[in-house]
């Protein structure tokens, strides 16, 4: 980008800043969620992996060993901590990376 167009939007920027008191960082994330087309809806979370909405991506990594079998790992693991509905819910959605 270059400097010389940013004149063209002072006026504007000094604005957004003005209408969220001062506060830069909100006025900039107003304009990204607003050029982007999020500013009507709650964005959804969503899994790196699958891109699945209202999913989440939970990298589990070993600082000792590598897993022999890393699904069924992550399950044992998973199962062992968490509420069993919530276990179970997320066993279906499972997936080891390339490199284990």
């Amino acid at each position: 980008m270059k400097n010389d167009s940013l004149p063209y939007f002072r006026d504007a920027a000094k604005l957004l800043i003005d209408k969220y008191n001062g506060n830069y960082e909100n006025a900039i994330c107003a304009t990204l969620a607003y050029i982007s087309g999020h500013y009507k809806n709650v964005l959804n979370s969503r899994s790196l992996v699958t891109g699945q909405e209202r999913q989440v991506t939970l990298c589990l990594k070993s600082t000792r060993q590598r897993w022999n079998n890393p699904v069924s790992t992550a399950q044992t693991i998973i199962k062992k901590y968490w509420p069993s509905a919530l276990a179970d819910s997320v066993q279906r959605g499972i997936r080891a990376f390339r490199n284990g």
